[in-house]
């Protein structure tokens, strides 16, 4: 027979069994808005039926519900698809931002970018070419060689500040996965066991370890796999177990300084290993963060090198070009860029590291000092081509040159070519006046005879054939310190035909004039002035061997209406002459045909004293011509390959961030679809619940009544 509370107990447990969905009800409720919550359920059977024997026979009652679990809703392949796209969600973010700093080092594009500084640099370059005279536009190139370096270094600065900060997220984020780690290996033990006899759900301990490993992939590859025993084992893209059922591994920093620019590289290992073995990230934020700093196509470390080639190129190459150009005031030889009187080609500076390219780019100091400007190298030449001696107490030596008869010029483009002339024999007497000279064109390989001009002349006058499509005339002095063996060098390049004040004479027989030297600043503006020079006496001496010499001179500025006398120089036999502020030393070659009615006719303009044609040759080789150290571009097309390129980088970047957002969207609405809580269904439950209760609850105090009336009956 039932017991007469039977029914009673029936109730209790329906009670129970609605107070349970309602307060699993009300924790999906208030965790509705919880990072890595999964809704949770509670699953209700019925108990165990009791068996009533009765004169019909038996049958079976129930006796209510129980609870049999409270389960989580998951999908663990939502999760696991979740975790490898979002480690490459995380990469293409961070990678488009650090794009973005580095699009931003170089203020590109913007009025203050490198590109517009540039062609501010170039522009200044090409007003000095049409105005090499001009104080103003040489101030206003050197000023704009400031801004091109500190643009270029302040770059380079902020690319390295790039470094530091990228390493710093590094180091920071190590912290941050040995946390993550360690935590998921304290929840594995936990989850452990709660769930050891294998009925119960650590259902909230599961969804903080989900919800880590949620974290944990936006840093890192993270690979999740479950044991038979409910435990994570997390590991890396490369195989390294971070996380298991007993514990965690540490990772820690390693340092190195990079060999190009000296800067500290930090790289992740595991804490301890010996021998040392190094982390590669296959994805995540770690693996953009390395990679941005350490890719010599599209990371910092590729845009320094592009930074170095491009102050190596200024250093060597437009210098070379500087250096073989002439100042205001005719000198030769000057650096624009770096420390004056430095071959930045030489052996000496070929060893630089990248970093130090960059660092040694500057205006040269000598430019900044008083008449600094004047070292400028705008034109191509001086009066005459420019010539170094190796004897230095010996003979000057004076270069003129012309195009070969029927040829169209100098044959090597831009490439100079360096001549050595040296004296094969001299003339026994003092002063030893050189007899043969010898000439290379090669580096000194091979030597070619020059044969003297005839008649002889002193100075010595010889002619080179040739040389690559010009013919050069060659005076040298007579000097007592004249030896066999000096050598003089001088360059030839496309302009050293027109470098010099063309003179013409009356007279084809007498002595060449050469204009030996020019200074000052041209007075009359753009119009030209024609100058007339006549010999007014000469040496008659019969037999002497300076017959026919040109002792003094005179000359005109009106067509011959006006003439001035010029006196002799003493130092180097040429004559003095002023010409619209501009200071000329003429010379007239020992000739015995001269004679004191020969005239020597030339024009002087504001071009000859400060011609612009090598500011014209600097233009070109900022613009259009190639370099080697450049992959084969010129220095604006360089750089505006490197600019084109980081906007395409970037680009790509945002599309992939975007394209690859969309689908982690995607994967987390459909985990959300599973695991989020609906607070309209939620209600629903709530109200299934709270109406089972209250059915409960009525049916308790219906029963109470039934009993009360039973127990009063039978008193």
């Amino acid at each position: 027979m039932r017991s007469t509370f039977a029914g009673f107990n029936t109730v209790v447990r329906g009670v129970f069994a609605n107070q349970t969905g309602m307060d699993t009800a009300g924790h999906n409720v208030t965790n509705a808005n919880t990072d890595g919550y999964s809704r949770q359920s509670v699953n209700l059977v019925t108990t165990n039926p009791q068996t009533i024997d009765s004169e019909n026979g038996s049958y079976q009652i129930g006796t209510g519900v129980s609870v049999a679990s409270i389960t989580r809703a998951r999908d663990t392949l939502m999760d696991k698809q979740y975790w490898k796209e979002n480690s490459t969600l995380s990469c293409n973010t961070n990678t488009e931002a650090l794009l973005g700093k580095i699009e931003g080092s170089f203020g590109e594009p913007s009025d203050t970018g490198i590109q517009t500084v540039f062609n501010k640099f170039w522009s200044s370059w090409q007003t000095l070419g049409t105005n090499a005279s001009d104080d103003g536009a040489r101030t206003a190139v050197r000023e704009n060689g400031v801004a091109l370096v500190n643009s270029i270094q302040a770059s380079a600065t902020q690319l390295k500040n790039m470094v530091s900060d990228i390493n710093d997220s590094i180091s920071k984020n190590v912290n941050t996965i040995n946390q993550y780690t360690d935590e998921i290996s304290q929840l594995n033990k936990k989850i452990f066991s709660v769930e050891a006899a294998g009925t119960d759900h650590a259902n909230d301990l599961r969804d903080r370890r989900d919800y880590l490993c949620d974290q944990l992939s936006s840093l890192i590859d993270t690979h999740v796999t479950e044991d038979a025993k409910g435990n994570y084992i997390v590991q890396t893209g490369s195989g390294y177990v971070l996380a298991d059922s007993s514990s965690s591994t540490k990772l820690a920093l390693t340092q190195s300084n990079d060999t190009d620019y000296g800067y500290v590289i930090e790289k992740v290992k595991i804490a301890g290993s010996s021998p040392e073995q190094v982390i590669e990230f296959k994805n995540g934020e770690m693996k953009s963060l390395m990679d941005m700093r350490d890719s010599t196509t599209s990371g910092v470390k590729g845009y320094l090198n592009d930074l170095s080639s491009m102050s190596q190129f200024l250093l060597q190459d437009f210098n070379t070009v500087h250096r073989s150009g002439y100042g205001s005031d005719n000198s030769t030889g000057n650096n624009f860029f770096g420390a004056n009187g430095l071959d930045y080609t030489s052996n000496a500076t070929i060893g630089y590291t990248k970093d130090k390219w960059i660092t040694e780019l500057g205006v040269c100091p000598a430019l900044f000092a008083s008449g600094g400007t004047a070292l400028i190298a705008a034109k191509t030449s001086g009066a005459s081509i420019g010539v170094t001696q190796s004897n230095s107490v010996g003979s000057g030596m004076t270069v003129f040159a012309t195009n070969h008869a029927g040829g169209s010029g100098y044959t090597q483009g831009n490439i100079p070519t360096q001549v050595q002339v040296r004296i094969k024999t001299t003339t026994a007497g003092s002063p030893n006046d050189p007899a043969n000279i010898e000439y290379s064109s090669d580096g000194g390989t091979t030597w070619t005879p020059s044969t003297p001009v005839t008649p002889v002349t002193s100075p010595p006058h010889y002619n080179l054939s040739n040389v690559n499509g010009l013919d050069v005339d060659i005076y040298l002095k007579t000097s007592a310190a004249n030896a066999i063996g000096d050598t003089y060098t001088f360059s030839l390049t496309d302009h050293s035909a027109d470098s010099n004040i063309s003179v013409t004479q009356s007279n084809s027989n007498s002595g060449a004039a050469n204009i030996v030297s020019a200074s000052g600043s041209y007075t009359n503006g753009d119009t030209a002035t024609s100058v007339i020079v006549q010999p007014v006496t000469l040496d008659t001496t019969a037999g002497s061997t300076t017959l026919g010499k040109v002792k003094t001179v005179k000359y005109s500025l009106d067509g011959g209406v006006t003439w001035t006398n010029s006196s002799a120089n003493a130092t180097d036999g040429t004559f003095p002459i002023t010409v619209s502020g501009v200071n000329l030393n003429m010379n007239i070659a020992t000739d015995a045909d001269n004679t004191t009615s020969d005239q020597y006719y030339f024009t002087v303009s504001k071009g000859n004293v400060a011609s612009g044609d090598n500011a014209t040759l600097l233009c070109k080789r900022l613009k259009t011509d190639t370099s080697s150290t450049l992959g084969n571009m010129s220095l604006d097309g360089y750089y505006s390959s490197l600019i084109g390129e980081l906007g395409v980088q970037r680009q790509d970047a945002q599309r992939s961030e975007t394209n690859q957002k969309t689908l982690v969207d995607q994967i987390n609405n459909a985990r959300q679809s599973v695991s989020g809580v609906s607070l309209d269904e939620e209600m629903t439950k709530m109200i299934q619940y709270q109406k089972g209760y209250n059915a409960a609850a009525r049916m308790m105090t219906t029963m109470s009544d039934m009993l009360d009336t039973l127990i009063s009956a039978v008193r």
